[in-house]
């Protein structure tokens, strides 16, 4: 979610955008257009929620756009920044993308996908369903015709695809998935380019994520959700084994479970292979771990461990342990609050497991699990 404050020379309003993506300009397909101010062109600027980050992009505009009086081609916002593009004045009220927010809907007014391609736009596949929505892409179920088999594509957002950035990172994610040969994570077929649309090609999995079982279930046995860590955690020590790859983004929607409840890992689209630097602070904010809102560590093993712990609280318990709907209370809840106690709240849960999710969910890295072998070992005692 998008809150800011828009004046113009005409009008003054608030505005509030429920999605993960916002183009400004003169055009009608924009998110926000301003038809009558002939000082914008007709796609501006565009505002991009990543997780706890809020992301401007000037989209080649003829007159610039202004953060706090410079003239920028991108620039990360905060809270109170103003932006200037012609006579149009934008002022960042709020932001924040937590579990229910980070997923931007099928389909924006600045150009995102449709809910249903058209049939023709990729020849060798027929699109069966939209399967979900993330920032960076739509994914489908799709047949394949030759050689036949089910697929599930992922298609980057064209309005994304002129984004350097975007387009790199939709890269890095085919390189990651490319290099990983695990049982636990989804397997990377191939990618392509059709009618400008860049797509990836990918193993469909044949049941729900963890987040869509715990809507349709509620709170799960804890026998089931140490079961799902455990194969999550063996995912994860493979992609570390063989890569150095940390996820970066470990949440029950990037948990697919098969119908044998099998669990496979997807979307590394914000994995990395062995960086060392704290810059890249995006993420799903009601996961991320206290390091990654400061930028005192990059995405880490240590960082994915507390999201896993995250994650299984929700799945024991139903609910988020920190449930602020603003990113700067939830940072202070994850960086200063403890966990709430999950023997409290679950009675019949053995002490074991709600001590293993504290470890997991520990302010400091240090604290949690040491590697993914003692962390495998804890569950398997467990599952």
């Amino acid at each position: 979610m998008i809150r800011f404050q828009l004046d113009t020379r005409a009008q003054s309003e608030e505005c509030v955008i429920d999605a993960a993506l916002c183009v400004v300009g003169r055009a009608d397909d924009c998110t926000v257009a301003f038809p009558e101010l002939s000082d914008l062109s007709r796609h501006h600027f565009r505002l991009v929620l990543d997780g706890v980050s809020l992301r401007l992009e000037d989209l080649g505009s003829r007159h610039g756009t202004f953060v706090k009086g410079l003239r920028v081609g991108a620039a990360e916002l905060q809270v109170g920044d103003e932006v200037r593009a012609g006579s149009l004045k934008l002022t960042v009220l709020e932001f924040f993308a937590i579990e229910e927010t980070a997923v931007m809907p099928g389909q924006t007014r600045g150009g995102g996908l449709a809910e249903n391609l058209d049939p023709t736009t990729f020849p060798n596949f027929r699109i069966l369903r939209r399967l979900g929505a993330g920032g960076m892409g739509v994914v489908y179920a799709a047949e394949q015709v030759n050689p036949s088999a089910q697929r599930a594509l992922k298609v980057l957002r064209p309005e994304l695809a002129a984004s350097d950035t975007a387009l790199q990172e939709f890269v890095t994610e085919m390189l990651i998935l490319a290099s990983l040969d695990h049982a636990g994570i989804v397997k990377f077929y191939g990618h392509g380019h059709a009618q400008g649309f860049h797509y990836l090609l990918m193993e469909l999995v044949d049941g729900e994520s963890a987040r869509e079982k715990l809507r349709r279930e509620g709170p799960l046995p804890y026998r089931v959700v140490m079961q799902m860590a455990f194969e999550v955690a063996q995912a994860l020590h493979g992609a570390w084994l063989h890569r150095h790859v940390v996820h970066g983004d470990i949440k029950p929607a990037n948990v697919l479970l098969t119908k044998e409840g099998v669990a496979k890992l997807c979307d590394f689209g914000l994995a990395q292979m062995g960086r060392t630097d704290a810059a890249d602070k995006r993420g799903t904010a009601a996961y991320s771990a206290p390091e990654l809102f400061s930028g005192r560590a990059p995405r880490s093993v240590a960082s994915d461990f507390y999201a896993l712990g995250i994650s299984l609280f929700q799945l024991l318990s139903g609910r988020l342990p920190y449930e602020q709907l603003e990113v700067t209370a939830l940072r202070q809840a994850h960086e200063h609050q403890p966990l709430p106690d999950l023997s409290a709240l679950l009675p019949d849960l053995p002490a074991a497991a709600s001590a293993l999710v504290a470890r997991l969910c520990a302010k400091a890295p240090s604290q949690r699990h040491r590697n993914h072998d003692e962390l495998l070992a804890d569950l398997d005692l467990l599952r």
